[in-house]
């Protein structure tokens, strides 16, 4: 369920915001959940769940690429 919800039209949406990092999905109590990685808070509030699946949401910042 939560693959599926990965690809509905509002995480997509999401996906295009700057301050989205990437989304996911990660364990959530006893299932699944999509998880949303933020470089800054968003000016608008998310919902719960999706198409019936959790939503998660981490601040973590800018990443950078690993130097080798």
């Amino acid at each position: 369920m939560a693959r599926h919800a990965k690809r509905s039209p509002a995480i997509r949406s999401l996906a295009q915001r700057r301050q989205v990092n990437g989304i996911g999905i990660t364990k959530y109590a006893d299932g699944y959940a999509l998880k949303v990685n933020l470089v800054e808070p968003l000016s608008v509030e998310l919902p719960n769940e999706i198409d019936g699946v959790p939503i998660a949401v981490d601040l973590v910042g800018p990443t950078f690429p690993a130097s080798s």
